[in-house]
């Protein structure tokens, strides 16, 4: 959040998430709140020719008590479901599931950043043929961390971890005096490699 809610991360998150509506043919973009709502409405600002939704963690007492809020979707409508982090893909499965009951079909799925904890595969599964692709993985971000285990797992990166950068840098650009105690900070090099501490 710290990268896609400033100016230059938006735009370029827009911009990603717009590509990946257009390649899945999605009509629809959106997820649970409130990871999801940055990440969708950042595809509208960009231009994308779709409808954004959020999920409720839980149905409202009063009002029209929707699950999924938003524009009317139409039945058999085709949504891209987002996140902003993936850990152990929680959430984004039971956006999928909520979606689904709603009379929804799922187009894809994609993150804006996928911790390579395990989420993904949990992801995948539930989207029951749908394709889930990040944005990014921790190794785009942060390669050299200590707890990277090369010798099991092989380095996963994204095709579009190049223009990921862009909200690495706008992570980097924000003073340090605004940076919360125990975030983890992100920097670019000026050949372009990232680090990563925890503070």
């Amino acid at each position: 959040k710290r990268a896609s809610l400033r100016p230059a991360g938006f735009a370029a998150l827009g911009e990603l998430v717009r590509a990946e509506a257009e390649r899945t043919g999605a009509t629809a973009v959106g997820g649970m709140t409130m990871g999801a709502d940055p990440v969708a409405c950042a595809a509208l600002a960009a231009g994308a020719q779709v409808k954004a939704f959020f999920v409720r963690k839980g149905r409202k007492q009063h009002g029209l008590q929707r699950w999924v809020e938003g524009p009317p979707l139409e039945p058999g409508e085709r949504c891209l479901i987002v996140e902003d982090v993936v850990t152990t893909g929680g959430s984004t499965v039971k956006a999928i599931e909520r979606v689904r009951e709603e009379g929804f079909e799922i187009a894809g799925v994609t993150s804006v950043l996928d911790r390579l904890a395990g989420g993904g595969e949990a992801i995948q599964a539930a989207a029951d043929g749908a394709e889930y692709r990040p944005l990014t993985t921790i190794d785009d971000v942060y390669p050299d961390r200590p707890d990277a285990d090369r010798k099991s797992r092989p380095r996963r990166r994204t095709s579009s971890s190049a223009r990921y950068m862009r909200l690495v840098q706008a992570v980097f650009a924000e003073p340090a005096g605004l940076r919360g105690r125990g975030d983890a900070s992100v920097g670019v090099s000026s050949s372009g490699a990232s680090s990563c501490s925890t503070k």
